[in-house]
């Protein structure tokens, strides 16, 4: 590659996937030097993310362990999701954990066991294996500037179905009720906080399907924010309604794009989550025990089944972001 122009690096080493990045980082310094300045790792990031192809990090509610699995693995004629998903090693395995993610790098928090909490959370980019543990304060932390700021009073209750927000926009959302209210389905709000500046805004969700519905979950449809709107008749579980907001932060523009019906998978609206929309039209759905692969188009589902509950289906980009603080797991006892 010595004879290819300098200005053409970038460009082939943001084709790359991490791990073959991570191998080009030792060849030479000038290599090591262009891939690790933070404008390469934005523009591969950025490039990765437009490809819309993220992996998939699933936790069992039986298990302790974290697996992982790709589109191309979701779509194989193989139903059992154990013998496809990868089990992920993750800082400090052997204790138990609460886990929740955010977008490439994910958050560990840390508990010794069910009555004595660690009381740390774990920052780790799985594409790296890079980790960087943190105490745990009612502050915010800046990854960024490895700092802490006070935090803000939220007047609200958060539903712990969904208390990790739906990140759309450069904002998460979040469906909460008053702070000492448990208001029913049709006086809830929808806030958001906008990363950029920590500003909340509330909004008022559409009656339309508010006052009929019994279980509404949030999540992302094709770049968009939408609402998975669950109705049932006499405790028998009918539809799912997905209906989406066309123009972020506009309560108007929500508008009814799929009605789910499926028996093999619609059950029961408290464990039903939208995972992730593809660019050829599927979207990935968690229902209780199965992962579903659901054609809209053609209502068609190809189900993913697990041997116990899933707890949680969440997705990352792999990246080349660093914690800087150079742990990685697998190195803990060397």
């Amino acid at each position: 590659m010595s004879s290819l122009p300098e200005d053409l690096y970038p460009d082939i080493f943001s084709r790359l996937p991490v791990k073959s990045l991570l191998l080009c980082k030792c060849v030479c310094k000038n290599w090591y030097a262009l891939i690790c300045t933070s404008d390469f790792v934005k523009f591969h990031l950025n490039l990765t993310t437009q490809k819309n192809n993220p992996i998939f990090m699933l936790k069992g509610l039986d298990s302790d362990f974290l697996y992982s699995i790709d589109y191309d693995l979701l779509a194989s004629s193989v139903s059992e999701i154990e013998a496809d998903a990868i089990e992920m090693d993750h800082p400090f395995k052997s204790l138990n954990y609460g886990v929740d993610f955010l977008y490439s790098i994910v958050w560990i928090w840390l508990s010794e066991n069910d009555d004595d909490d660690r009381d740390h959370f774990c920052f780790w980019n799985p594409a790296t294996r890079e980790y960087k543990e943190i105490p745990s304060h009612k502050r915010v932390y800046m990854l960024e500037s490895n700092s802490w700021k006070d935090e803000q009073t939220i007047p609200y209750q958060f539903l712990l179905v969904q208390n990790s927000g739906v990140l759309v926009n450069g904002h998460l959302h979040w469906l909460v009720s008053g702070e000492d209210d448990f208001l029913p389905y049709y006086n809830f709000l929808l806030i958001s906080l906008d990363i950029s500046d920590d500003s909340f805004k509330e909004m008022q969700l559409p009656k339309e399907f508010l006052e009929e519905s019994t279980g509404i979950i949030l999540g992302e449809l094709e770049g968009c924010l939408c609402a998975l709107v669950s109705s049932d008749g006499y405790g028998a579980l009918v539809h799912f309604e997905v209906w989406k907001m066309l123009d972020h932060g506009i309560r108007e523009s929500m508008s009814e794009r799929y009605v789910i019906v499926h028996d093999s998978f619609v059950s029961t609206p408290f464990y039903f989550k939208l995972v992730w929309s593809f660019n050829n039209g599927e979207i990935l759905f968690l229902s209780w025990d199965k992962l579903v692969l659901y054609e809209p188009n053609k209502g068609s589902a190809q189900l993913k089944t697990c041997s116990s509950p899933l707890l949680k289906a969440e997705y990352y980009f792999e990246s080349l972001v660093s914690l800087n603080s150079g742990s990685y797991v697998g190195a803990e006892n060397h």
